[in-house]
């Protein structure tokens, strides 16, 4: 007979608490959004493709904005050299795999006012063979760390 109360007793506090919830719409600055990428020190220029792509398709879809290359709004992207390293070796020694940390900052200037932030990416390669997919993964990695910056940041935007 106790188990049945604890049951309903529980059941109502979960349905209770399930109302405190709400999904909210990401913050929007009103404008569209144009990414220019203002500096570029990297070595593999197929980065500064990548990383356009990444954030441009994160920001629509995560945050629902509009970019756009006209936007009265922009995004400046500065990128640093990107840092390649051995991250695994096998039993003789040899590496076999190597990390790509995708880094730089990133300006958004618009009507609301303006956000500075440093951002990083992370991908793996274990050759030249799959650089590119692992670069690819550093900016899309960059890509949701810079808009998960925007969600939170664009908050405090009046």
């Amino acid at each position: 007979m106790r188990w049945p109360a604890l049951a309903v007793a529980w059941c109502v506090a979960v349905l209770g608490l399930g109302g405190c919830y709400a999904v909210r719409e990401p913050p929007q600055i009103g404008e569209a959004v144009r990414i220019e990428v203002v500096s570029d020190r990297g070595r593999l220029v197929q980065a500064q493709a990548f990383l356009d792509a990444a954030i441009g398709d994160s920001i629509v879809q995560r945050l629902g904005w509009d970019v756009s290359p006209t936007g009265s709004a922009r995004l400046e992207v500065s990128i640093a050299q990107e840092f390649i390293d051995v991250s695994q070796r096998d039993s003789r020694g040899v590496p076999n795999q190597w990390v790509i940390r995708l880094q730089g900052t990133a300006l958004l200037v618009c009507q609301k006012g303006n956000i500075y932030e440093h951002f990083s990416g992370l991908g793996y390669a274990t050759g030249l063979n799959d650089q590119d997919a692992g670069l690819r993964i550093a900016a899309q990695d960059a890509a949701w760390g810079l808009t998960s910056w925007l969600e939170t940041e664009t908050k405090k935007l009046r």
